[in-house]
């Protein structure tokens, strides 16, 4: 169960982006209290989980969009092997540290602790794709897509993505640009 939010909600320090009609893009965070042990085994009652938000503003420092992790993403989405879930003070489960514009009507989220990248649907909120991590809509040549602990999504020219790809997941760990 959640208690509720636990603080007002924070402007994250990585992201904020400049739109072609003016208007800004900011990411934030949410943090709830939430009981973890009606969540995963071995969790604790009580603990402080932060959420990830987008915010649009307009000239007049209005909010004209908002979208919260908290309406679309499960806390278990986060990846086991990064993510201390069972952390009995703080658990930061999506991790968000990238925002672009991929359309005029979609933007994407670029979710390190998720090992995911979701495309979002701007007129509805809803979730259109997510790429990487535990729910992973995407094959390459026959293998599942793979990165993690990424950051930096932004969509190029050519209608490419570009990620910066920490590469937690390889041995030796190495990152790269993909």
């Amino acid at each position: 169960s959640t208690h509720g939010v636990s603080e007002p909600p924070g402007t994250d320090f990585h992201e904020f982006r400049v739109l072609d009609n003016g208007n800004h893009l900011m990411l934030g965070f949410q943090d709830r209290m939430v009981d973890m042990d009606t969540v995963v085994p071995g969790g604790h009652p009580g603990v402080t989980v932060r959420g990830a938000r987008i915010q649009e503003k307009n000239h007049q420092d209005s909010i004209v969009w908002e979208w919260s992790s908290w309406d679309h993403f499960k806390i278990t989405d986060a990846i086991d092997e990064h993510v201390d879930l069972t952390d009995s003070n703080f658990v930061d489960y999506v991790h968000a540290n990238a925002i672009d514009q991929d359309t005029d009507s979609t933007i994407l989220i670029c979710s390190r602790n998720m090992f995911e990248i979701t495309k979002i649907n701007k007129n509805t909120g809803e979730i259109i794709w997510r790429l990487g991590g535990e729910n992973n809509q995407f094959t390459s040549n026959g293998d599942t897509v793979q990165f993690s602990g990424q950051h930096h999504i932004r969509k190029l020219e050519n209608g490419n993505y570009l990620l910066f790809d920490n590469g937690w997941n390889r041995e030796p760990v190495f990152s790269c640009a993909v």
